[in-house]
């Protein structure tokens, strides 16, 4: 990670020439237009062009924007150096959009990628561009852009002084965690477009989870909307406050009519459908780094995740210990425990991930400050990344969150529940196939102990600082 700090940073904008701009934008794609109206109201004076000017409205700023017809006059209505965002829907308007500036630019201009990019494309137009001495950047957005709560996390990969030359305009459109922006600078302009994946990755399976949790909430105990509605306000109280429990809350609330309900179901099926999803899949299975929760979320086959779900409940050594009994109080405690021992698996199978791809890529990530941009107003923030962070403090090459004492300590206090959930959901023919994936990831994970070897492929089991387990009492770890 470059450092930022101190007095040494000069931030560098564009010569001053009033008839210029200060930045461009390429594309009015919906974080486009928030981005054009953010700068613009931090009284940056913003050109932009988009390619379908019919389909897009830039709102009103409190300075004016100028419409470009071409990205050849886009690119002479800037100050030199120039600083352009690009915004496209696919990787190929991403190259096309590259390929029609280059003509207009001049050496050390600042191309910078805000589009949800394929990492290894980012290391391709950063060395294609570099051979003419246009200076680039990968930036990795998420979240709204506006107040101090609903900015943008922001992960920004490149050379020192593009980072210098952005800072600025980075830091207008970033969220604030304790005062300070929630932007993260990288050397390597993949580095902020691996990041930004992983990060999908996460947020993706945590929306899973919470989606299968409520379904059986829902199916177990067939709760009014209103009832949902106070599950959710009073579940804000620990881990599941933040974006998530805001939105569900929204979503039982007698005001809208569960309709914000549906779309997050339609979101759960249609992400399986982008792109950014399958690279972190797939990225994961070339690292060989173990990620099956957050697979399991990507993953569109039911009838897989059935037949996964029915191995595990038919195993004996799988069966949870205790009755499952029905008393609404016990079953949202149990769904409650359980999304919290998956929500834990879920983050540490996406920093063993960024852990793993940082070594192998040479993106010198820091974990740390990664946790600390996640805080931000982005869709993966929860008190959760509070613990992350001391347990990161406190072994700063941890991998894998499991080998952290604590956190490990809270996966095996709620084990039971999550069990318990899985074993709820085949009795009422429910799939939740990430519920599963997280407790299959949990088991492979202690698989020193023979039982697990018989069920389960082996993996590395995770040592807990203090142990020789992997866990500080065995005991506890043994259902049944």
């Amino acid at each position: 990670m470059t450092d930022t700090s101190g007095a040494q940073l000069n931030c560098q904008m564009s010569e001053t020439d009033s008839r210029k701009c200060d930045v461009g934008v390429a594309g009015l794609t919906g974080m486009g237009q928030n981005v054009v109206h953010e700068i613009s109201s931090h009284l940056f004076q913003v050109a932009a062009y988009d390619s379908q000017p019919r389909d897009r409205a830039i709102a009103a700023t409190s300075s004016p924007v100028i419409r470009a017809q071409s990205l050849e006059e886009l690119a002479g209505l800037l100050r030199r150096p120039r600083t352009i965002f690009i915004f496209s829907e696919t990787e190929a308007q991403t190259d096309t959009t590259i390929d029609q500036l280059v003509p207009h630019l001049s050496q050390q201009d600042l191309l910078i990628d805000a589009s949800n990019s394929y990492f290894k494309d980012t290391t391709r137009r950063a060395r294609n561009l570099s051979l003419q001495s246009i200076d680039f950047m990968g930036l990795g957005l998420c979240g709204g852009c506006g107040s101090e709560r609903s900015g943008a996390m922001i992960m920004a990969g490149g050379r020192r002084e593009a980072h210098l030359r952005t800072r600025p305009l980075l830091e207008a459109l970033a969220s604030k965690v304790q005062g300070e922006p929630t932007v993260g600078y990288h050397d390597v302009p993949a580095a902020a477009h691996f990041v930004r994946m992983v990060h999908a990755g996460i947020e993706f399976a945590l929306m899973q989870l919470v989606f299968e949790t409520f379904d059986l909430m829902q199916r177990n105990l067939r709760l009014s909307d209103q009832d949902l509605h106070d599950v959710c306000a009073n579940w804000r109280i620990g881990i599941f406050n933040g974006y998530l429990a805001e939105f569900s809350a929204n979503a039982f609330s007698p005001v809208f009519k569960r309709s914000e309900w549906r779309l997050l179901g339609e979101r759960v099926s249609a992400v399986r459908k982008e792109s950014i999803a399958r690279w972190s899949k797939n990225t994961a299975r070339e690292l060989g780094v173990a990620a099956p929760t957050i697979d399991a979320a990507l993953e569109a086959r039911n009838d897989l995740a059935r037949e996964r779900q029915l191995l595990l409940i038919s195993t004996p050594f799988r069966h949870p210990s205790g009755q499952c009994g029905n008393q609404v109080e016990n079953v949202l405690d149990e769904l409650h425990q359980a999304l919290h021992a998956a929500m834990i698996i879920t983050y540490s199978e996406g920093l063993a991930l960024l852990a793993k791809g940082s070594r192998q890529n040479g993106f010198g990530c820091d974990l740390g400050e990664i946790v600390r941009i996640w805080k931000g107003g982005c869709t993966v923030r929860t008190p959760l990344l509070d613990d992350i962070t001391a347990a990161l403090q406190a072994t700063p090459t941890l991998d894998n969150l499991l080998c952290d004492e604590e956190l490990s300590e809270k996966v095996m206090a709620n084990q039971e529940s999550l069990r318990r959930a899985v074993w709820r959901a085949n009795e009422l023919g429910a799939v939740v196939p990430c519920l599963v994936a997280a407790l299959d990831s949990l088991d492979s994970s202690r698989d020193a102990w023979l039982p697990v070897n018989l069920v389960q492929v082996p993996q590395k089991a995770p040592i807990v600082r203090g142990t020789e387990n992997g866990f500080r009492n065995r005991k506890e770890t043994l259902p049944g």
